[in-house]
């Protein structure tokens, strides 16, 4: 008989995924995996995940803290008998982990927008220029615990959840305990509501979700991208002119603009309560201060393609 123990078949992105080569066999002895982290090769190993035995010949962890750096390895672990498999073999992150984003083979949900490697390239090109890196949240929730999670971010039928930071993607979900990978459950809605299926109380238990949290959503991004072009031939500039550096600042300032128009739309507040305070200005104050920059580099960049083709131009000789 074959030596019992997981398989880590991949690290990428913080997503570990785990073959189970006998599930039948492994779950009479075992009742869950047990995966382990260290800085190195040798050590040392800490336990960060159990994951529940299910039948399933694959599983998937998704560790948020997960670096290139790191090393893996998992064993199977019976938490009544104490009894444990052999380690399985060490495994290492094998992808460069983006607190922005995921790749669509690996996210355990489908991304906001299927985006090319092109595409992927501008938008994150963007979200550089303008600060809008994002990161990972998370939404906690556990039916009758006053210090787990917020009942108001729950609708009336008990079907839809308010993330707690407005502007989110989901890319990983469990309700109840079971882990939600369908493409159409939930439904994300204004990327802020996950609608799941069902007329009544679907939210019976718990929900953890794990989510990408934005100023601007991957689509905006490339609708002011696209919007670039025709700015720029508004300045002057041929289509010949026109590089993709021009198009990503001026995709930067249309979204600042936007930003600020509604930051300013609000007014510009601050509170103080008790040893609580609230005070946006700086907020505004800082991205007016990065728009005026950008404006003053895209100026200085038409210049420059304007200067470049006057520079170019050919003499004409008139007898």
């Amino acid at each position: 008989m074959a030596v019992m123990k997981p398989v880590i078949e991949s690290i990428i992105n913080g997503l570990i995924t785990i073959s189970v080569l006998s599930p039948s066999s492994v779950g009479a002895i075992f009742n869950r995996i047990d995966i382990y982290r260290g800085p190195t090769s040798n050590g040392p190993f800490s336990l960060i995940a159990s994951v529940s035995l299910g039948g399933n010949d694959t599983y998937t962890y998704l560790d948020v803290d997960s670096t290139p750096q790191y090393y893996y390895k998992a064993q199977y672990y019976n938490s009544a008998t104490l009894v444990a498999s052999v380690f399985s073999e060490l495994a290492q992150e094998t992808g460069i982990y983006s607190e922005y984003s995921q790749p669509v083979s690996t996210a355990t949900y489908p991304p906001e927008i299927a985006l090319t490697s092109q595409d992927r390239e501008i938008v994150e090109s963007i979200r550089v220029t303008i600060g809008d890196l994002g990161s990972i949240e998370r939404d906690f929730f556990i039916a009758g615990s006053d210090s787990t999670g917020c009942g108001e971010n729950i609708s009336g039928n008990g079907c839809t959840w308010e993330l707690s930071e407005y502007r989110g993607w989901p890319q990983r979900i469990l309700l109840n305990g079971a882990e939600k990978t369908s493409l159409s459950d939930p439904q994300v809605l204004g990327y802020r509501y996950l609608v799941f299926s069902g007329t009544s109380m679907c939210i019976t238990g718990s929900l953890d979700v794990f989510y990408n949290h934005f100023r601007f959503a991957d689509r905006e991004i490339l609708l002011a991208y696209d919007r670039s072009v025709n700015l720029l031939v508004s300045c002057g500039l041929t289509s010949a002119q026109i590089t993709t550096e021009m198009r990503i600042l001026q995709a930067s300032i249309l979204l600042l603009e936007g930003e600020l128009r509604d930051l300013n739309s609000g007014g510009v507040i601050a509170i103080r309560d008790g040893d609580t305070s609230y005070d946006n200005s700086r907020g505004v104050e800082a991205k007016t201060l990065d728009l005026e920059d950008l404006k003053r580099k895209i100026r200085e960049m038409i210049e420059c393609a304007r200067f470049n083709a006057s520079y170019s131009l050919q003499g004409v000789r008139i007898d």
